[in-house]
């Protein structure tokens, strides 16, 4: 994820919808019991073979959408 510049990131909303199916992440970062967080949001989807959109709502209101998303790899959104 990467914010318009002078824009919060964390806090971010990440929204990933399937026929059937949608799960929602937060962007956070910092220190859980024994670990690290990492920098990333990662969707484990299973047996899902496509999606229909990944959705995300920044911290200042806005949202954007991004239709037909590849399985399988890294996406860099930016506001």
């Amino acid at each position: 994820l990467k914010a318009k510049p002078g824009k919060a990131i964390l806090g971010t909303k990440v929204r990933v919808k399937a026929p059937h199916y949608a799960t929602e992440r937060v962007y956070t970062v910092g220190e859980a019991f024994s670990a690290q967080m990492p920098s990333r949001i990662h969707f484990g989807l299973g047996e899902i073979q496509s999606l229909e959109s990944i959705e995300v709502l920044w911290p200042d209101g806005e949202l954007d959408h991004y239709p037909d998303p590849k399985l399988n790899q890294y996406h860099k959104l930016s506001q």
